[in-house]
């Protein structure tokens, strides 16, 4: 194996609560559909690439709790322009504001970076992962590429949003990190109830 590809899954915007077995079966699916692809067009690569997954919470459940009790609508069964003239619907794209507002927020960033250590390491022990010295790529779904972005800013020492060279379009995304500096998190009291990340990774960019 030269490249380990972390995929980080923590569901998209509206899943209130996404299983273990419901993310391992989409990964298991992009897995097949991205050994297809490489079999078809490059059939040197398929020994050399494996994919994990990073399983992360979802990030959205209280947002969306607090939406429905705002509103005696449900997600699924939202009423007709024709009942109610002046509705004014929530974005779905703004959701995500309210999660990353929590002060939780910060201590699911910390959970993902601990899980994604642990799969790193995991994969180390492993026969395909004996030796390896090669590339790793973070590719995340909706949620999963905020949190990993979120980690990602922490670990180059600038706050969240502001990292050189990265932007985020709140959609996939992949990011190259130098093996020789593997995820590797500390906890440092700043205050009584606030905590930070410091990761060892040398992440260039974020697509």
């Amino acid at each position: 194996t030269t490249i380990l590809i972390l995929v980080v899954h923590a569901g998209s915007v509206l899943d209130a609560a996404s299983e273990l077995t419901a993310k391992k079966s989409d990964v298991t699916t992009f897995r097949g559909s991205f050994e297809a692809v490489m079999r078809q067009h490059y059939p040197s690569l398929l020994t050399h690439v494996t994919i994990k997954m990073v399983p992360c919470p979802s990030i959205c459940t209280d947002a969306l709790g607090i939406l429905s009790s705002l509103s005696p609508y449900s997600f699924d069964a939202s009423p007709s322009a024709a009942d109610i003239p002046n509705i004014a619907d929530v974005p779905i794209g703004a959701i995500p504001l309210l999660s990353v507002a929590s002060p939780e927020f910060h201590e699911t960033v910390n959970k993902t970076v601990a899980a994604a250590n642990i799969v790193y390491h995991e994969f180390l022990k492993s026969e395909e992962g004996h030796g390896f010295s090669g590339q790793i790529v973070m590719l995340g779904d909706s949620m999963g590429s905020l949190l990993a972005y979120e980690a990602l800013c922490r670990s180059n020492g600038s706050q969240p949003g502001t990292a050189s060279g990265a932007s985020n379009s709140g959609g996939d995304a992949a990011t190259n990190i130098n093996t020789h500096n593997p995820l590797s998190a500390r906890n440092s009291r700043l205050d009584d109830d606030e905590r930070f990340i410091e990761a060892d990774l040398d992440a260039k960019r974020l697509l």
